[in-house]
């Protein structure tokens, strides 16, 4: 399992990225003209423009959006999913998940990415309670002893191994609910901290 960020790619240990991968990896038969992805890589082909959904729905999909969904070989589930749902507004690992195992049960060659900030406390996690519970540990502060935010959203404190444990353990229960393929990591290339966004990711996180 690997992670993608928005503004590139970084790997996980020595894993290449999914996205990256399944590009740079794509066996292109001379003779045929056919293209082949390797196994357990996502459906490619060079005969259409490469295109993957990255989104969410206030509830879970009905038949038409997954009906949709399907026309894509890897779709990242965004945080704001099924928002709606109980509790309005928070559980997003859950219901991520949830919305994960709808995708692989229409379609099970498609890949499913996890959407989780490197930088931003979102509300709608139950990460965020945790952080409200040891702010301390969990959040950047500035010289003035005030949270450091984006959009009145909290920074994680990217030096603190209580962070990089807790923010990891939501990506591996994620990976043990066997409906996610890997991570869409955001903010992953923000200069914001001054730290490399992935030098707490590592290999053991994931199989």
């Amino acid at each position: 399992m690997t992670a993608c960020c928005r503004s590139g790619f970084a790997p996980m240990s020595t894993s290449w990225l999914l996205a990256a991968s399944f590009i740079s990896l794509v066996y292109l038969s001379a003779a045929g003209g056919v293209h082949v992805a390797p196994p357990g890589f996502p459906r490619f082909s060079w005969d259409t423009l490469p295109v993957f959904w990255h989104a969410w729905g206030a509830e879970p999909f009905n038949k038409s959006t997954l009906e949709f969904i399907n026309r894509f070989p890897i779709v990242t589930i965004e945080k704001g999913m099924n928002s709606a749902g109980a509790p309005a507004h928070k559980g997003a690992e859950s219901k991520i998940v949830a919305a994960a195992k709808q995708v692989k049960e229409y379609n099970s060659t498609i890949k499913v990415l996890f959407y989780l900030n490197s930088l931003m406390d979102w509300s709608m996690y139950d990460l965020h309670q945790y952080c409200l519970e040891h702010k301390e540990l969990m959040w950047l502060y500035d010289s003035r002893g005030e949270p450091v935010a984006i959009r009145n959203e909290s920074l994680f404190n990217l030096a603190s191994d209580t962070m990089h444990k807790v923010w990891l353990d939501v990506l591996r229960k994620a990976n043990s609910s066997g409906w996610i393929d890997g991570a869409f990591v955001d903010r992953g290339g923000d200069p914001i901290q001054r730290w490399p966004a992935f030098k707490f990711v590592s290999q053991d996180v994931f199989d």
